[in-house]
Protein backbone atom coordinates (compact mmCIF):
# COMPACT_ATOMS: atom_id res chain seq x y z
CA UNK A 1 0.00 0.00 0.00
CA UNK A 2 1.45 3.38 -0.98
CA UNK A 3 1.72 5.95 1.80
CA UNK A 4 0.35 9.41 1.02
CA UNK A 5 1.85 12.28 3.00
CA UNK A 6 -0.18 15.43 3.51
CA UNK A 7 1.87 18.59 3.04
CA UNK A 8 1.02 22.14 4.11
CA UNK A 9 2.04 25.26 2.20
CA UNK A 10 1.60 28.21 4.59
CA UNK A 11 1.44 31.89 3.63
CA UNK A 12 1.51 34.25 6.63
CA UNK A 13 0.55 37.91 6.13
CA UNK A 14 3.31 40.20 7.37
CA UNK A 15 3.35 43.89 6.61
CA UNK A 16 1.73 44.22 3.20
CA UNK A 17 3.18 40.95 1.91
CA UNK A 18 2.87 37.22 2.53
CA UNK A 19 5.70 35.09 3.91
CA UNK A 20 5.77 31.50 2.55
CA UNK A 21 6.81 28.66 4.85
CA UNK A 22 6.20 24.97 5.36
CA UNK A 23 6.08 22.63 2.37
CA UNK A 24 6.23 24.98 -0.61
CA UNK A 25 6.54 23.02 -3.90
CA UNK A 26 9.89 23.49 -5.62
CA UNK A 27 9.59 26.22 -8.22
CA UNK A 28 6.28 27.56 -6.84
CA UNK A 29 5.79 31.31 -6.55
CA UNK A 30 3.22 33.65 -5.06
CA UNK A 31 1.93 37.20 -5.38
CA UNK A 32 0.09 38.97 -2.54
CA UNK A 33 -1.67 42.32 -2.91
CA UNK A 34 -4.01 44.31 -0.67
CA UNK A 35 -5.79 47.61 -1.12
CA UNK A 36 -5.99 48.47 2.58
CA UNK A 37 -3.23 50.34 4.41
CA UNK A 38 -2.89 48.00 7.43
CA UNK A 39 -1.44 44.51 7.23
CA UNK A 40 -4.16 41.96 6.45
CA UNK A 41 -7.03 44.34 7.34
CA UNK A 42 -9.99 44.81 5.00
CA UNK A 43 -12.20 47.79 5.71
CA UNK A 44 -15.31 48.41 3.59
CA UNK A 45 -14.53 48.22 -0.16
CA UNK A 46 -10.97 46.97 0.43
CA UNK A 47 -9.69 43.50 -0.48
CA UNK A 48 -6.73 41.12 -0.54
CA UNK A 49 -5.55 38.83 -3.32
CA UNK A 50 -3.20 35.82 -3.07
CA UNK A 51 -2.10 34.22 -6.36
CA UNK A 52 -0.18 30.93 -6.36
CA UNK A 53 1.60 29.30 -9.30
CA UNK A 54 3.85 26.27 -9.64
CA UNK A 55 1.58 23.70 -7.95
CA UNK A 56 1.25 21.67 -11.17
CA UNK A 57 0.63 17.99 -10.43
CA UNK A 58 -0.18 18.60 -6.75
CA UNK A 59 -3.53 17.38 -5.39
CA UNK A 60 -5.25 19.91 -3.12
CA UNK A 61 -7.15 18.51 -0.14
CA UNK A 62 -8.24 21.69 1.60
CA UNK A 63 -7.61 25.33 2.43
CA UNK A 64 -7.66 26.94 5.88
CA UNK A 65 -7.81 30.67 6.63
CA UNK A 66 -7.00 32.27 9.99
CA UNK A 67 -9.36 35.28 10.20
CA UNK A 68 -11.14 37.58 12.64
CA UNK A 69 -13.56 40.55 12.67
CA UNK A 70 -14.47 43.51 14.82
CA UNK A 71 -16.30 42.89 18.08
CA UNK A 72 -19.78 43.17 16.55
CA UNK A 73 -19.30 43.94 12.88
CA UNK A 74 -17.50 42.84 9.77
CA UNK A 75 -18.82 41.43 6.50
CA UNK A 76 -17.57 40.52 3.07
CA UNK A 77 -17.21 37.98 0.27
CA UNK A 78 -14.72 35.33 -0.86
CA UNK A 79 -13.75 33.80 -4.19
CA UNK A 80 -11.31 30.85 -4.39
CA UNK A 81 -10.55 29.70 -7.93
CA UNK A 82 -8.30 27.10 -9.55
CA UNK A 83 -7.74 27.91 -13.20
CA UNK A 84 -11.19 28.81 -14.55
CA UNK A 85 -13.05 26.83 -11.88
CA UNK A 86 -14.68 28.43 -8.84
CA UNK A 87 -14.10 25.94 -6.01
CA UNK A 88 -15.17 28.07 -3.02
CA UNK A 89 -17.56 30.99 -3.13
CA UNK A 90 -18.99 33.07 -0.28
CA UNK A 91 -21.50 35.74 -1.26
CA UNK A 92 -21.46 38.99 0.67
CA UNK A 93 -22.37 38.01 4.24
CA UNK A 94 -21.70 38.98 7.85
CA UNK A 95 -18.72 37.32 9.56
CA UNK A 96 -21.13 35.90 12.13
CA UNK A 97 -23.03 33.98 9.43
CA UNK A 98 -22.56 30.25 8.89
CA UNK A 99 -20.82 30.92 5.55
CA UNK A 100 -18.01 32.51 7.57
CA UNK A 101 -17.16 31.88 11.24
CA UNK A 102 -20.69 31.65 12.71
CA UNK A 103 -19.83 34.41 15.18
CA UNK A 104 -18.00 37.72 15.37
CA UNK A 105 -14.56 37.25 16.88
CA UNK A 106 -11.61 39.43 17.77
CA UNK A 107 -9.54 36.26 18.16
CA UNK A 108 -8.14 34.35 15.20
CA UNK A 109 -10.49 31.57 14.11
CA UNK A 110 -10.00 28.86 11.48
CA UNK A 111 -12.24 28.96 8.42
CA UNK A 112 -11.75 25.83 6.34
CA UNK A 113 -13.00 24.46 3.05
CA UNK A 114 -12.48 20.94 1.64
CA UNK A 115 -11.07 20.73 -1.89
CA UNK A 116 -11.62 16.96 -2.21
CA UNK A 117 -8.47 16.00 -4.05
CA UNK A 118 -8.54 18.67 -6.77
CA UNK A 119 -5.46 18.05 -8.97
CA UNK A 120 -3.72 21.10 -10.37
CA UNK A 121 -3.20 20.81 -14.11
CA UNK A 122 -0.39 22.44 -16.06
CA UNK A 123 -0.58 26.26 -16.14
CA UNK A 124 -3.48 26.39 -13.65
CA UNK A 125 -3.22 29.23 -11.17
CA UNK A 126 -4.68 29.27 -7.66
CA UNK A 127 -6.35 32.52 -6.60
CA UNK A 128 -7.84 33.63 -3.27
CA UNK A 129 -9.72 36.94 -3.37
CA UNK A 130 -11.45 38.32 -0.25
CA UNK A 131 -13.21 41.67 0.03
CA UNK A 132 -14.98 43.51 2.86
CA UNK A 133 -18.32 45.32 2.61
CA UNK A 134 -18.55 46.33 6.29
CA UNK A 135 -15.65 47.19 8.65
CA UNK A 136 -13.62 45.06 9.25
CA UNK A 137 -12.28 41.68 8.22
CA UNK A 138 -8.73 40.56 9.04
CA UNK A 139 -6.63 37.70 7.68
CA UNK A 140 -3.50 36.28 9.30
CA UNK A 141 -2.61 33.27 7.16
CA UNK A 142 -3.60 30.94 4.34
CA UNK A 143 -2.74 27.23 4.56
CA UNK A 144 -3.03 24.90 1.56
CA UNK A 145 -3.21 21.17 2.39
CA UNK A 146 -2.01 19.04 -0.52
CA UNK A 147 -0.24 15.91 -1.61
CA UNK A 148 2.79 16.28 -3.84
CA UNK A 149 2.86 15.44 -7.51
CA UNK A 150 3.63 11.75 -7.91
CA UNK A 151 7.18 11.19 -9.06
CA UNK A 152 7.31 9.74 -12.56
CA UNK A 153 10.06 8.38 -14.76
CA UNK A 154 9.84 10.28 -18.05
CA UNK A 155 10.75 9.21 -21.57
CA UNK A 156 12.92 11.34 -23.85
CA UNK A 157 12.64 10.85 -27.60
CA UNK A 158 15.20 12.16 -30.05
CA UNK A 159 14.57 13.85 -33.38
CA UNK A 160 17.77 13.75 -35.41
CA UNK A 161 16.17 15.02 -38.67
CA UNK A 162 18.70 12.90 -40.59
CA UNK A 163 18.71 9.20 -41.64
CA UNK A 164 20.61 8.15 -38.49
CA UNK A 165 18.03 7.50 -35.77
CA UNK A 166 18.33 7.30 -31.97
CA UNK A 167 16.20 5.19 -29.67
CA UNK A 168 14.07 6.83 -26.98
CA UNK A 169 15.43 6.64 -23.43
CA UNK A 170 13.33 6.33 -20.24
CA UNK A 171 14.71 7.36 -16.86
CA UNK A 172 15.73 4.41 -14.68
CA UNK A 173 13.67 6.02 -11.92
CA UNK A 174 11.95 9.33 -11.36
CA UNK A 175 14.38 12.26 -11.36
CA UNK A 176 17.39 10.18 -12.44
CA UNK A 177 17.70 11.96 -15.79
CA UNK A 178 18.92 10.42 -19.05
CA UNK A 179 22.43 10.29 -20.49
CA UNK A 180 22.29 12.04 -23.85
CA UNK A 181 23.44 10.00 -26.87
CA UNK A 182 25.77 10.99 -29.67
CA UNK A 183 24.88 11.31 -33.37
CA UNK A 184 27.58 10.40 -35.91
CA UNK A 185 25.96 12.26 -38.82
CA UNK A 186 28.29 14.59 -40.70
CA UNK A 187 28.31 15.90 -44.26
CA UNK A 188 30.27 18.49 -46.19
CA UNK A 189 28.36 21.38 -44.55
CA UNK A 190 27.22 20.29 -41.08
CA UNK A 191 28.28 18.24 -38.07
CA UNK A 192 26.39 17.23 -34.94
CA UNK A 193 26.70 19.66 -32.01
CA UNK A 194 24.17 18.71 -29.31
CA UNK A 195 20.49 18.57 -28.34
CA UNK A 196 17.91 21.32 -27.84
CA UNK A 197 14.35 21.37 -26.51
CA UNK A 198 12.88 23.09 -29.58
CA UNK A 199 13.90 22.55 -33.22
CA UNK A 200 16.17 25.26 -34.60
CA UNK A 201 15.82 26.78 -38.04
CA UNK A 202 19.11 27.95 -39.53
CA UNK A 203 20.47 30.79 -37.41
CA UNK A 204 23.71 32.41 -36.23
CA UNK A 205 22.33 32.66 -32.67
CA UNK A 206 23.61 29.81 -30.53
CA UNK A 207 20.61 27.87 -29.20
CA UNK A 208 20.50 26.57 -25.63
CA UNK A 209 21.81 23.04 -25.98
CA UNK A 210 22.97 19.97 -24.08
CA UNK A 211 26.01 18.00 -25.21
CA UNK A 212 26.19 14.25 -25.84
CA UNK A 213 27.31 12.66 -22.58
CA UNK A 214 25.52 15.18 -20.36
CA UNK A 215 22.64 14.16 -18.11
CA UNK A 216 19.35 15.78 -19.07
CA UNK A 217 16.55 15.98 -16.49
CA UNK A 218 13.14 15.89 -18.23
CA UNK A 219 10.13 17.47 -16.50
CA UNK A 220 7.69 15.52 -18.69
CA UNK A 221 7.72 13.09 -21.62
CA UNK A 222 9.41 15.10 -24.32
CA UNK A 223 11.39 15.16 -27.56
CA UNK A 224 14.85 16.67 -27.92
CA UNK A 225 16.02 17.87 -31.32
CA UNK A 226 19.52 17.53 -32.70
CA UNK A 227 21.49 20.70 -33.41
CA UNK A 228 24.13 20.79 -36.13
CA UNK A 229 26.87 23.40 -36.50
CA UNK A 230 28.28 24.68 -39.77
CA UNK A 231 31.75 23.45 -40.72
CA UNK A 232 32.72 26.59 -42.61
CA UNK A 233 32.68 28.85 -39.53
CA UNK A 234 35.56 31.19 -38.81
CA UNK A 235 38.07 30.25 -36.14
CA UNK A 236 36.21 30.70 -32.85
CA UNK A 237 37.34 33.31 -30.37
CA UNK A 238 36.66 32.41 -26.77
CA UNK A 239 35.46 34.53 -23.91
CA UNK A 240 37.63 34.24 -20.81
CA UNK A 241 36.45 34.91 -17.23
CA UNK A 242 37.23 38.31 -15.72
CA UNK A 243 40.34 38.54 -13.56
CA UNK A 244 39.33 41.83 -11.94
CA UNK A 245 35.80 43.10 -11.26
CA UNK A 246 34.45 46.56 -12.01
CA UNK A 247 30.97 48.05 -12.35
CA UNK A 248 29.28 46.57 -15.41
CA UNK A 249 27.25 43.71 -16.87
CA UNK A 250 28.27 40.07 -16.40
CA UNK A 251 27.26 36.47 -16.89
CA UNK A 252 27.32 34.64 -13.53
CA UNK A 253 28.64 31.10 -13.56
CA UNK A 254 29.73 28.73 -10.82
CA UNK A 255 32.50 26.20 -11.23
CA UNK A 256 32.36 22.92 -9.28
CA UNK A 257 35.99 21.72 -9.39
CA UNK A 258 35.52 18.14 -8.25
CA UNK A 259 32.77 17.61 -10.83
CA UNK A 260 34.51 19.67 -13.57
CA UNK A 261 31.16 21.32 -14.23
CA UNK A 262 30.17 24.92 -14.96
CA UNK A 263 26.67 26.17 -14.03
CA UNK A 264 25.21 29.43 -15.31
CA UNK A 265 22.57 31.63 -13.61
CA UNK A 266 19.48 32.06 -15.81
CA UNK A 267 16.97 34.73 -14.72
CA UNK A 268 15.75 36.71 -11.74
CA UNK A 269 15.18 35.59 -8.15
CA UNK A 270 12.13 33.31 -7.88
CA UNK A 271 11.05 31.69 -4.63
CA UNK A 272 14.35 32.64 -3.03
CA UNK A 273 16.53 31.02 -5.69
CA UNK A 274 17.91 31.62 -9.19
CA UNK A 275 17.43 28.90 -11.76
CA UNK A 276 20.70 27.63 -13.23
CA UNK A 277 21.63 25.68 -16.32
CA UNK A 278 24.59 23.41 -16.76
CA UNK A 279 26.75 25.24 -19.28
CA UNK A 280 29.22 22.45 -19.95
CA UNK A 281 31.59 19.88 -18.56
CA UNK A 282 35.03 21.34 -18.13
CA UNK A 283 37.82 19.75 -20.14
CA UNK A 284 40.69 19.87 -17.68
CA UNK A 285 43.14 20.11 -20.57
CA UNK A 286 41.69 23.52 -21.55
CA UNK A 287 42.33 26.27 -19.03
CA UNK A 288 40.84 28.68 -18.18
CA UNK A 289 37.20 27.90 -18.88
CA UNK A 290 35.99 29.73 -21.97
CA UNK A 291 32.43 30.93 -22.52
CA UNK A 292 31.24 30.84 -26.12
CA UNK A 293 30.02 34.23 -27.32
CA UNK A 294 26.26 34.77 -27.34
CA UNK A 295 23.69 35.11 -24.54
CA UNK A 296 20.07 36.08 -23.88
CA UNK A 297 18.80 39.08 -21.90
CA UNK A 298 17.67 36.86 -19.01
CA UNK A 299 21.28 35.77 -18.38
CA UNK A 300 22.73 39.25 -17.73
CA UNK A 301 23.40 40.66 -14.23
CA UNK A 302 24.66 44.14 -13.34
CA UNK A 303 27.41 44.35 -10.73
CA UNK A 304 27.94 47.70 -9.03
CA UNK A 305 31.19 48.08 -7.11
CA UNK A 306 30.50 49.77 -3.77
CA UNK A 307 34.10 49.55 -2.55
CA UNK A 308 37.16 47.65 -3.74
CA UNK A 309 35.85 44.54 -1.98
CA UNK A 310 32.04 44.90 -1.91
CA UNK A 311 29.39 45.03 -4.61
CA UNK A 312 25.65 44.81 -5.27
CA UNK A 313 23.92 42.59 -7.85
CA UNK A 314 20.82 43.20 -9.98
CA UNK A 315 19.16 41.09 -12.66
CA UNK A 316 19.37 43.50 -15.58
CA UNK A 317 16.28 42.53 -17.61
CA UNK A 318 13.90 42.94 -14.64
CA UNK A 319 15.94 45.47 -12.64
CA UNK A 320 15.43 43.34 -9.52
CA UNK A 321 17.99 42.89 -6.79
CA UNK A 322 19.83 39.73 -5.79
CA UNK A 323 19.96 40.30 -2.04
CA UNK A 324 20.60 38.14 0.98
CA UNK A 325 17.46 37.11 2.88
CA UNK A 326 16.58 34.87 5.79
CA UNK A 327 16.74 31.10 5.68
CA UNK A 328 19.58 30.96 3.18
CA UNK A 329 17.53 32.42 0.35
CA UNK A 330 17.77 35.39 -1.97
CA UNK A 331 15.27 38.22 -1.83
CA UNK A 332 14.60 40.99 -4.36
CA UNK A 333 13.70 43.77 -1.93
CA UNK A 334 16.10 45.97 -0.01
CA UNK A 335 19.77 46.23 -0.84
CA UNK A 336 22.59 43.86 0.05
CA UNK A 337 26.31 44.39 -0.02
CA UNK A 338 28.17 41.27 -1.14
CA UNK A 339 31.77 40.81 -0.01
CA UNK A 340 34.22 39.83 -2.76
CA UNK A 341 37.20 37.53 -2.24
CA UNK A 342 39.24 36.96 -5.39
CA UNK A 343 41.82 34.20 -5.64
CA UNK A 344 44.05 33.13 -8.50
CA UNK A 345 44.36 29.36 -8.80
CA UNK A 346 47.74 28.43 -10.25
CA UNK A 347 46.68 24.89 -11.18
CA UNK A 348 43.59 26.02 -13.09
CA UNK A 349 45.17 29.30 -14.27
CA UNK A 350 42.08 31.38 -13.50
CA UNK A 351 40.74 33.83 -10.93
CA UNK A 352 37.78 32.81 -8.78
CA UNK A 353 35.49 35.38 -7.16
CA UNK A 354 33.71 34.24 -4.02
CA UNK A 355 30.67 36.37 -3.08
CA UNK A 356 29.51 36.19 0.52
CA UNK A 357 27.31 38.11 2.94
CA UNK A 358 26.23 38.05 6.55
CA UNK A 359 22.70 37.47 7.79
CA UNK A 360 21.68 36.61 11.33
CA UNK A 361 25.29 36.17 12.40
CA UNK A 362 26.00 33.59 9.69
CA UNK A 363 28.13 33.91 6.56
CA UNK A 364 26.43 32.82 3.35
CA UNK A 365 28.26 32.08 0.09
CA UNK A 366 26.55 31.97 -3.32
CA UNK A 367 26.62 28.34 -4.42
CA UNK A 368 24.46 25.69 -6.07
CA UNK A 369 21.39 23.95 -4.68
CA UNK A 370 19.83 20.72 -5.97
CA UNK A 371 16.05 20.88 -5.49
CA UNK A 372 13.63 18.00 -5.18
CA UNK A 373 12.59 18.47 -8.81
CA UNK A 374 16.12 17.58 -9.94
CA UNK A 375 16.82 21.13 -11.08
CA UNK A 376 19.92 23.12 -10.14
CA UNK A 377 19.53 26.54 -8.55
CA UNK A 378 21.85 29.23 -7.19
CA UNK A 379 21.22 29.94 -3.50
CA UNK A 380 23.21 31.28 -0.53
CA UNK A 381 24.60 28.44 1.60
CA UNK A 382 26.71 28.23 4.75
CA UNK A 383 29.81 26.21 5.42
CA UNK A 384 31.00 26.12 1.79
CA UNK A 385 34.50 27.28 0.91
CA UNK A 386 35.47 25.50 -2.30
CA UNK A 387 32.82 26.81 -4.68
CA UNK A 388 33.28 30.20 -6.30
CA UNK A 389 32.02 32.21 -9.24
CA UNK A 390 33.60 32.74 -12.61
CA UNK A 391 32.29 36.03 -13.99
CA UNK A 392 32.26 36.89 -17.69
CA UNK A 393 32.21 40.63 -18.42
CA UNK A 394 30.07 41.62 -21.39
CA UNK A 395 32.69 44.23 -22.24
CA UNK A 396 35.11 41.35 -22.84
CA UNK A 397 32.77 39.42 -25.16
CA UNK A 398 34.47 38.68 -28.50
CA UNK A 399 32.89 39.67 -31.76
CA UNK A 400 30.33 37.01 -32.71
CA UNK A 401 31.44 34.61 -35.42
CA UNK A 402 29.37 33.56 -38.38
CA UNK A 403 28.86 30.09 -36.95
CA UNK A 404 25.50 28.74 -38.13
CA UNK A 405 23.22 26.32 -36.31
CA UNK A 406 20.28 24.23 -37.51
CA UNK A 407 18.23 21.18 -36.67
CA UNK A 408 17.65 20.54 -40.38
CA UNK A 409 20.93 19.87 -42.23
CA UNK A 410 18.92 18.42 -45.15
CA UNK A 411 16.88 21.60 -45.42
CA UNK A 412 13.64 20.12 -44.08
CA UNK A 413 12.42 17.43 -41.70
CA UNK A 414 12.47 14.46 -44.08
CA UNK A 415 12.91 11.68 -41.54
CA UNK A 416 10.54 10.23 -38.89
CA UNK A 417 12.64 10.83 -35.77
CA UNK A 418 11.12 8.21 -33.49
CA UNK A 419 11.80 5.14 -35.66
CA UNK A 420 14.68 2.93 -34.65
CA UNK A 421 15.26 1.44 -38.11
CA UNK A 422 15.68 4.21 -40.65
CA UNK A 423 14.13 3.55 -44.06
CA UNK A 424 16.27 3.55 -47.17
CA UNK A 425 16.94 6.96 -48.66
CA UNK A 426 17.78 7.62 -52.32
CA UNK A 427 19.36 10.88 -53.50
CA UNK A 428 19.85 12.00 -57.10
CA UNK A 429 21.58 15.27 -57.98
CA UNK A 430 19.78 17.12 -60.78
CA UNK A 431 21.79 20.32 -61.20
CA UNK A 432 20.27 23.02 -59.02
CA UNK A 433 18.06 20.54 -57.16
CA UNK A 434 18.44 17.12 -55.53
CA UNK A 435 15.68 14.50 -55.74
CA UNK A 436 15.26 12.63 -52.45
CA UNK A 437 13.07 9.52 -52.19
CA UNK A 438 12.37 8.61 -48.56
CA UNK A 439 9.80 6.09 -47.31
CA UNK A 440 7.89 6.23 -50.59
CA UNK A 441 7.76 10.05 -50.58
CA UNK A 442 9.55 12.31 -53.05
CA UNK A 443 11.19 15.64 -52.05
CA UNK A 444 13.10 18.25 -53.99
CA UNK A 445 15.98 19.97 -52.20
CA UNK A 446 17.17 23.26 -53.67
CA UNK A 447 20.97 23.34 -53.76
CA UNK A 448 22.67 26.60 -52.91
Amino acid sequence: MKAIFLLIALYTIAGKDAQPSGDIPAGASYEYTQTGSRSGQMTADNSIMLRLTGFTGCTLQGVKLEMKSNTSSGAGWLRFTIGDEMVWDIDDAAFCSQQWAGTYSTYWVAISHALNGRKIEEYEEIQLHIGASVNSLYIQSVAIDYTAAEAQAYTVRFATHVPEQVQAITERNAGAGVLLPDVQYEDENWQFKGWTETPTMETTVRPRQWQAGETYYPQQNCTLHAVYVSKDAEEKEYWWPAEELSTGDYLLTLYVPEAYTLYQAMGEVTNGMIAAAQYHFYDIAESPIAMQAGYTASEVYTLTMLTDSTLSIKHKATNTGVNLGSGGKFKTSGSSSWNVRSRYNEADQMTYHQLSGEYGGKEYVISTYLANDGQIYFRPVTGVQDYALLLYALDDEPEPTETRYTSYPLGFDAIESTKTDAPMTYRMNMGTVTLIIQNGQKYLQINE
